[in-house]
């Protein structure tokens, strides 16, 4: 699970930049980046109660009124969370890059015509001026994918709420479980071998995982490390796909769970050497 409280973590995860509103609005050029990705918008005073503005510094789209009432905000607002939104920049047929889309999401607080009405609600912080903009660089993954993904983990952390400036949860997502093949070597390993009492020489050994990624590209992730578990990266050597009873995709995290804990009893069942977290 991700750790949207921790900017250690966050810039683990590659995010850049962590410049203060007051910096970004004298030069966004020289700190923004022109590639595509997705960025998060952070309060450093998260953990004192919200000051709301009755009249935010947001200014209007096409004559709407930006403003929300003191009482949804304090409805929105979650509490003891240093990320108050979540954007992107960039996909598949759009041109807008991470120095465009955070320009228009900065030039909101100037009282000018806003093209960045999404994530209004952070110029109604009475502390906006303090909050500190961070991003992350996305030359292969989708910025829809991984503003969905990242939406999906802070819900994970927050108890089901998305940030306070966000209006939705991103495009909906899918859950995958998948089944990774491991070396027999595997079986040299006493910690492997407890959890496999009723292992049946000759039969397969495996890995049973579940994640937002599809079955593919999580592999790939084992093998080059990232979030890995230790078996799937060191004896992993292929993806099993039939007889494993898998019925991918999952609507839910919940239904994916479920569906690994089943797919690795079953699996024990049929005298396979299999380890899941």
């Amino acid at each position: 699970m991700m750790n949207f409280n921790s900017i250690t973590f966050l810039k683990n995860e590659g995010f850049k930049g962590f410049i203060s509103y007051k910096d970004l609005i004298k030069n966004q050029n020289k700190y923004i980046p022109e590639n595509q990705g997705v960025y998060l918008v952070l309060n450093p005073d998260f953990k004192k109660n919200p000051i709301f503005l009755e009249k935010g510094v947001c200014g209007k789209q096409d004559g709407l009124n930006a403003n929300y009432s003191i009482k949804k905000l304090k409805n929105k607002y979650v509490d003891n969370s240093r990320v108050v939104y979540v954007g992107k920049a960039g996909g598949k047929g759009k041109k807008s890059t991470l120095n465009s889309r955070l320009g228009q999401f900065l030039a909101c607080s100037k009282n000018k015509s806003c093209a960045h009405f999404g994530g209004r609600s952070i110029w109604q912080l009475n502390n906006y001026k303090e909050l500190i903009f961070c991003w992350k660089e996305l030359r292969k993954d989708s910025p829809g994918d991984i503003e969905s993904f990242l939406l999906k983990n802070f819900k994970d952390q927050f108890r089901n709420k998305i940030p306070f400036a966000n209006q939705n949860s991103g495009k909906k997502s899918n859950f995958y479980v998948y089944v990774i093949n491991l070396s027999k070597e595997v079986l040299k390993i006493k910690k492997f071998n407890n959890r496999n009492p009723s292992y049946v020489n000759g039969k397969p050994c495996v890995y049973v995982g579940q994640s937002y990624w599809e079955p593919n590209i999580r592999f790939k992730q084992h093998k080059d490390g990232y979030k890995s578990n230790k078996y799937a990266k060191k004896y992993g050597n292929f993806l099993r796909y039939k007889n494993t009873g898998v019925k991918n995709p999952y609507s839910s995290r919940k239904l994916a769970e479920k569906a690994e804990k089943q797919t690795t009893e079953r699996l024990r069942k049929r005298g396979y050497a299999v380890w899941s977290n």
